[in-house]
């Protein structure tokens, strides 16, 4: 076990024998570190698992404090919310291709990205995989792979959902070119132009793409960052309209971060199951996990094969290799004629080098490594932030991933704010690209997957003095 994990252990038992009471200041980061002989970065690891738990939360500028219990017949659930009046087409094409296109102008620091710096990836790795691969057979270089992809890859992917207790084989598993084709071609199988879709609120901005690019009609159900989708908004979404499918991030979702707990995920698949909606599962972020143990896919408490779930290795080994899979369950023959109809084949090479890489452990190697490092800048920019930015803000803590959702005064325009910060050259992602509407337009999203250099802690530092400025600038008017 991680010297940090057994730090959170230590002070989980310590709050829960009531050494320390709800609502009671823990020893300063700086304090544990002395106190444990650990290093900084360890003591912050810990406090983050002890925070994914619900058993500690932040206080700007204060440090982190027990958690008061929830009082009996209370819920911590978000509150049911107004349903739309009816369901939305969606239209933010143009301003987020304008956002993708500002993430890769020369000089930008990417904070409006979701790509890891390439420096948090094993390049050397990946790159000796596949030039021994082409030593090796020549022929991947120049060969297309057909659907359903590479069996060798496929036997290595069905080993890893296996470990997650999905219950699949090699041949209930199509590669794709990435998890957002994943995504396309379950909405595909399952839907036609004007067919409504549930998708959380707020939602990334690539799903809503593609629902907008398929001439779809998106439902939003509203999420809380603690507790995830609000499941009872789902029944009832479904009792009104003729929905064709779900659509969520199961676990640390983008751009909340929270993560379905396995209670929650059993209880969607009955709803769904009520109402006959097949649900389609983006597992993208569930490695990179900060907790104990890796969370569970809804797909794990499938039985009727009612979820197809995505996933991909773009978040977490190589964006550039474009390798995901989708294992559709009895959508099966559906998904893998589109998949044949739509792009024919995929890249022999890469797939030959993964399914290398997966077989030899490196995949779990690299993930441990990641995970920490990810965790640790989370850590510290929401550390930092909490002690810039005003007192009323609202900083997501994710228990995975590598985003923060910040939310500003209901007033504040953050579209105003992505523009002032482009002129800087520092992307962020705007909260209006995450909805159909313009519920989110005082939030906006970071990446922390970025090495901590003196330039990422000015654009931090900047970012914080234009939200001050702007702030200033609409009191006075």
């Amino acid at each position: 076990m991680h010297r940090y994990e057994l730090l959170a252990r230590e002070l989980r038992r310590q709050i829960e024998s009531g050494r320390y009471a709800p609502g009671e200041r823990l020893p300063g980061t700086r304090s544990l570190a002395r106190i444990h002989r650990l290093s900084i970065n360890t003591v912050l690891r810990a406090q983050q698992i002890l925070e994914s738990a619900g058993l500690i939360e932040a206080h700007p500028r204060s440090g982190f404090y027990v958690r008061t219990p929830t009082r009996p017949g209370s819920s911590t659930s978000p509150p049911r919310a107004q349903l739309p009046v009816q369901p939305t087409l969606v239209a933010k094409q143009r301003l987020v291709m304008e956002l993708i296109q500002a993430t890769r102008k020369p000089g930008m620091l990417p904070l409006g990205a979701t790509l890891p710096a390439s420096s948090f990836l094993p390049r050397e790795e990946i790159r000796q995989t596949i030039s021994r691969c082409a030593r090796r057979d020549p022929e991947l270089s120049v060969n297309y792979s057909f659907p359903p992809g590479n069996q060798v890859l496929r036997k290595s992917l069905a080993y890893y959902m296996n470990a997650l207790d999905c219950r699949v084989g090699a041949d209930d598993i199509i590669v794709t070119s990435g998890c957002h084709e994943a995504l396309q071609l379950a909405l595909k199988a399952l839907t036609k132009p004007n067919d409504i879709v549930l998708i959380e609120s707020p939602s990334f901005y690539g799903l809503l793409q593609a629902v907008e690019a398929l001439q779809l009609k998106a439902l939003e159900i509203p999420c809380d960052a603690r507790e995830g989708i609000d499941i009872g908004a789902i029944d009832q979404a479904c009792t009104r309209w003729d929905v064709k499918t779900c659509i969520l991030v199961s676990n640390f979702s983008n751009p909340l971060g929270h993560c379905l707990s396995d209670d929650k995920k059993s209880q969607l698949l009955k709803v769904l199951a009520r109402h006959r909606v097949p649900l389609i599962e983006d597992d993208v972020y569930g490695d990179i996990h900060f907790g104990l143990e890796r969370p569970h896919p809804c797909k794990s408490f499938d039985e009727v094969g009612e979820v197809l779930y995505c996933s991909s290795f773009s978040k977490t080994l190589a964006p550039g290799m474009r390798i995901g899979w989708i294992s559709p369950g009895r959508y099966y023959e559906q998904v893998s004629f589109l998949k044949f109809t739509q792009s024919l084949g995929a890249a022999s090479l890469e797939q030959a080098a993964l399914a290398q890489f997966l077989e030899q452990g490196r995949y779990h190697r690299h993930i441990r490594r990641l995970r920490l490092r990810c965790a640790e800048q989370v850590e510290k920019t929401r550390a930092l932030l909490l002690s810039l930015l005003p007192e009323n803000c609202v900083i997501s803590g994710p228990g995975g991933g590598f985003v923060l959702w910040v939310e500003l005064a209901p007033t504040f325009d953050c579209d105003l704010l992505y523009r002032r910060a482009l002129a800087e050259n520092i992307s962020i992602a705007p909260g209006s690209v995450f909805s159909t509407g313009e519920a989110y337009r005082h939030c906006f999203r970071l990446n922390c997957a970025l090495p901590w250099t003196a330039q990422y802690e000015r654009a931090l530092r900047r970012l914080a003095q234009l939200i001050e400025d702007q702030s200033q600038n609409q009191n006075s008017n």
